[in-house]
């Protein structure tokens, strides 16, 4: 038996390596360019459109036959509001309740009403008077028992009424599907001012001058109907039997508001511009 063997030098071999790596680069770029380069195609006209569009050209090419629409108004990044408030009046009645006193629930009634000076900022002004006091159980909440327990000792207040002027900022808007059938606009907002406590102490009612924070959310129901919810906050310098100590009132507000004028529409509206 023969044995025939070949010799292959070290500078042939890595020759036939290197071409073998360079067809393989070679092959896989174009493969790769094959697959990508439609994607690129239609990056670039995308970007050709909106470029004759933000100069002023080639509107009327761009227009979509189906919608009648250009390229820039079918394709929105963020959807525009579909409820305003800008210089519009708002007016709503609420009722509100005490959250944080341990011996009296107060239920107030007022109304507020707001300056919606732009879509995020609004002059507001409310009050309320509250003639219903409802008298807790005071065994439960101090556990003792009532008839050992001398209420002229008790530093006790109710609330008489209040009022309050401040700024209500709006920064947030979105909407909310409820039961999958009705879909509700809504905005979330927060509000800070200066205002006044009247509460009646055991000898006589006083007035309080006061700081209000609050945090509250309207649903829009139809362009000039709403429903609200806030809470508030009124802190407040207070002088019981004597002593003195820093007031904090808590309520929770229910009301319906109405939008003046009733009626609002988009005709000053651009593309582009800010909605």
């Amino acid at each position: 038996m023969r044995w025939q063997t070949t010799t292959v030098s070290s500078r042939g071999l890595g020759r036939r390596i290197g071409r073998g790596i360079g067809w393989g680069v070679v092959c896989g770029m174009a493969s790769l360019l094959a697959v990508a380069w439609p994607a690129l195609a239609a990056d670039a006209a995308a970007d050709s459109d909106l470029q004759k569009e933000a100069a002023g050209q080639g509107t009327q090419e761009n227009v979509d036959a189906g919608t009648g629409k250009t390229l820039q108004e079918r394709i929105r990044a963020v959807s525009r509001r579909t409820f305003l408030k800008a210089n519009r009046f708002e007016l709503a009645p609420q009722a509100g309740i005490s959250t944080n006193d341990p011996f009296f629930r107060s239920w107030a009634f007022g109304t507020r009403g707001s300056w919606h000076f732009s879509e995020e900022f609004s002059l507001d002004l409310g009050g309320a008077f509250a003639p219903i006091q409802e008298q807790l159980d005071i065994f439960r909440a101090l556990n003792v028992d009532p008839r050992d327990l001398d209420l002229t000792k008790v530093a006790t207040t109710t609330l008489v009424g209040y009022g309050d002027i401040g700024v209500t900022f709006s920064p947030f808007y979105g909407k909310v599907a409820l039961a999958s059938e009705f879909v509700g606009h809504f905005d979330i907002f927060v509000s800070s001012g200066l205002g006044l406590v009247v509460d009646g102490q055991l000898t006589s009612p006083a007035v309080h001058p006061a700081l209000e924070l609050g945090i509250g959310s309207r649903l829009f129901l139809n362009r000039w109907l709403c429903l609200r919810a806030d809470v508030r906050d009124f802190l407040y310098p207070s002088d019981i039997n004597g002593e003195q100590s820093l007031g904090n009132l808590l309520l929770l507000n229910l009301g319906v508001g109405a939008f003046f004028p009733l009626d609002f529409d988009y005709s000053a509206e651009t593309i582009g511009a800010k909605d």
